[in-house]
Formats: structure tokens, C-alpha cells, sequence
């Protein structure tokens, strides 16, 4: 388990979304030829695509004018990665939405391997985007990750099946487009509500 004072340090060394976003676009505009980048332009417009058209539903919004903790959501992402294409937009709307009771940041996976261990996936797996909720001393109140709850389930019976494993992103991404950021908002409801 981390400090607060090493959870601090992540926090202020981590990028807020607008840079997230700049980032990605250099990131795209300048290939690095480290076998990600072919991920990179769909990611972008799905990120695009959620950003420009997120709608807050009814149920985070009434929670939202009535929300007054002040806390630090640091979420452990990549530009490459396609679960964060899909979540990040949310995230960062609820943030905004927030009336700046929430500090949205993100910290890149690849080179804050000591945060990433320290929330690793069923004690496991580096997957992301892993959300981290810190109270004022740097705390944390609970996590978020790396995908909405039946995101998460169907992902794992789709690999336990040979016939479905080596498909199970496209069934994924055909979750994320029918549930229309529904679950995640639910979900980051619920890790709101522990703060």
C-alpha cells in the first residue's frame, strides 16, 4: 500500500484531461513505432466521439448539485488502451459537472509502474484505466476499474471460452456502444457515494 504523501506526489505529477487529450493528438500526429500506435486513431475517435456527446443522466446530475466533498479522482490510463477510450469522457464530465469539487488527473501506466502495482486488477493484472478516489490527505476511499461491472463479467466469460477469446474486444466495444455509458455512471456513482 502507498502513502499519502507518495499518492500526493502522483497526483500533482499526473496531466489534467485538456493535456490527456492534447497529448493524444501529438501522440497520433507523431508515431512512436512501439506497436501501439495502430490503436491510437480509433481510440481517439471514440474519445472524440464520447467527449463531444456525453450526457450526464438524471440520477449523477441531481447527485452532483448537492455533492460538497472535495476529492482527487487520479486515474491510471494510456492513449493506446481501449476500455480508457470509453471512460475517460464520463470521467471527466462528472468531474467538470462537479463544481470543481472534483480534481480529475491522469497518470500514464507505462511510466508510474509503482502506482499500477499497488491497484492491479484481481491482485494481477496491470489493466486500465484504474480510477483512484483520494480524500483532502491523499487517502483513498476506493477504486474504479478497469471497466463498468458487466463490462468486466462479460470480458471474463468470453475469455474462458477458446471460441470467444480472441474476439472479445469487438463483443466489448458492441457492449459499450449499447449501453451508452449507462454502467459506468452507475458505477462511479457508487464510488462517489463512499467518499
Amino acid at each position: 500500500m502507498l502513502t499519502s504523501d507518495r499518492y500526493r506526489k502522483f497526483f500533482h505529477d499526473a496531466v489534467k484531461y485538456e493535456s490527456y487529450l492534447q497529448e493524444f493528438k501529438y501522440r497520433i500526429e507523431n508515431p512512436r513505432g512501439d506497436g501501439y500506435d495502430s490503436y491510437l486513431p480509433l481510440n481517439w475517435q471514440r474519445t472524440q466521439r464520447l467527449h463531444k456527446t456525453i450526457q450526464l443522466e438524471s440520477f449523477m446530475m441531481d447527485f452532483l448539485k448537492v455533492y460538497r466533498q472535495n476529492i482527487q479522482w487520479l486515474l491510471i490510463a494510456e492513449h493506446w488502451c481501449g476500455d480508457v477510450s470509453q471512460s475517460i469522457p464520463v470521467m471527466a464530465a462528472i468531474a467538470q459537472a462537479s463544481n470543481k469539487h472534483i480534481d480529475f488527473r491522469i497518470a500514464y501506466r507505462d511510466s508510474n509502474a509503482e502506482l499500477m502495482d499497488a491497484h492491479l486488477t484481481d491482485g494481477k493484472s496491470r489493466s486500465i484505466p484504474m480510477l483512484i478516489q483520494l480524500n483532502n490527505e491523499f487517502v483513498p476511499t476506493g477504486t474504479w476499474g478497469p471497466r463498468p461491472h458487466e463490462a468486466q463479467e462479460l470480458v471474463k466469460r468470453l475469455k474462458a471460452a477458446p471460441e470467444t477469446a480472441p474476439s472479445y474486444a469487438d463483443e466489448l466495444h458492441r457492449w459499450y456502444a449499447n449501453d451508452k455509458q449507462h454502467c459506468i455512471q452507475r458505477d462511479l456513482f457508487e464510488l462517489l457515494s463512499k467518499s
